[in-house]
């Protein structure tokens, strides 16, 4: 690989302007860095440097400009010559070398030197080598790569709600069974449960998921997922499990996508429990139990001391019961 030129007054400022096109097959981040300069004797002089933005989220075929704004070394005379190179971390750390040449300085005072270049990630002397290596182009390792690439660069509620909603559609389904209807009612008459809701109400946690889920749905659309098939994390599923039936040490394998289970449709759920905080907490809790055991014994102390549910005659739907949030004082159920 080339070297990357520029010129310098000892101490003067080096306007470095990059331009970064991604070659990489799945969305990455780039967070373009300096190595410190290092003398032909083998001398180390710390890199003065600040650079805008400091994080680029890329397409594949996306361009981003960084800027550098490096101060070059002052102890250093003219006429000498210093190396050092960019980083950028991907699946590899990608090194691109730099040499700067000092200069004497100008005469005005202006020791501003402006350089402007254009690199690759990976770069052209790494695209060869991974073009053999098919087990890149694995569609579902694509998606993988995309959400990797976007926890970099998006809070992590996005994930964190969609685990939500996924104890809380195993709630909603274990609520519509005897056994969870009748452990919901007696757990809808204890002071936990109140609380609970109160909690899910006054803190907005409702409208946070709703909110941080349409991230999650964008995020999903990007990287080509289709409404009705799952969320992302569906696509994190699939890329394990299509392992099965693939040699990835191979570079000539044929890629055989498993065939996965009816994808989840959230909408339903998300329908049923709209931005009411008594049918999130109650299913949340539910499907918590269901997937602890811890917090499936902890339920059971909590309700220990309930009475039996009435009979059969009355209402058993899950989706049927007063308003908590309306009761005075105590549980009075």
């Amino acid at each position: 690989m080339e070297k990357i030129e520029i010129k310098g007054a000892p101490g003067g400022l080096i306007i470095f302007r990059v331009s970064i096109e991604s070659k990489v097959i799945a969305p990455i981040v780039i967070q373009a860095s300096l190595e410190n300069w290092v003398s032909g004797d083998g001398k180390i002089y710390p890199v003065d440097f600040k650079n805008e933005p400091v994080y680029s989220f890329l397409q594949t075929g996306g361009t981003a400009k960084v800027t550098f704004m490096i101060r070059a070394p002052k102890d250093v005379k003219s006429g000498e010559r210093l190396f050092g190179s960019i980083t950028i971390p991907s699946t590899e750390t990608f090194h691109y070398p730099i040499q700067l040449d000092l200069i004497a300085p100008k005469k005005d005072g202006d020791d501003v030197s402006d350089f402007s270049v254009k690199i690759e990630v990976p770069p052209k002397s790494k695209s060869a080598e991974q073009a053999d290596q098919n087990y890149l182009i694995s569609k579902s390792t694509i998606k993988l790569l995309s959400g990797f690439a976007s926890l970099e660069v998006i809070p992590s509620k996005w994930i964190v709600s969609e685990l939500i909603l996924n104890c809380c559609k195993k709630g909603y389904e274990y609520a519509k069974t005897e056994e969870g209807t009748n452990r919901l009612k007696k757990l809808s008459k204890t002071r936990f449960y109140k609380n609970g809701v109160l909690i899910f109400r006054g803190t907005q946690l409702v409208e946070w998921i709703t909110l941080s889920l349409s991230i999650s749905s964008g995020i999903n659309t990007m990287v080509g997922g289709k409404k009705g098939e799952g969320m992302f994390l569906q696509n994190w599923e699939e890329w394990l499990f299509n392992l099965i039936d693939q040699d990835i040490e191979s570079p000539d394998f044929e890629h055989r996508k498993i065939e996965m289970p009816t994808p989840i449709d959230y909408e339903k759920i998300l329908e049923t429990l709209g931005l009411d905080p008594e049918k999130w907490f109650s299913f949340f809790i539910l499907g918590l139990g269901r997937i602890s055991t811890r917090i499936d014994s902890i339920i059971e102390q909590v309700i220990s001391e309930i009475e039996e549910p009435p009979s059969q005659n009355e209402k058993t739907d899950s989706d049927s019961h007063d308003d908590v949030l309306s009761e005075k004082e105590s549980i009075k159920r």
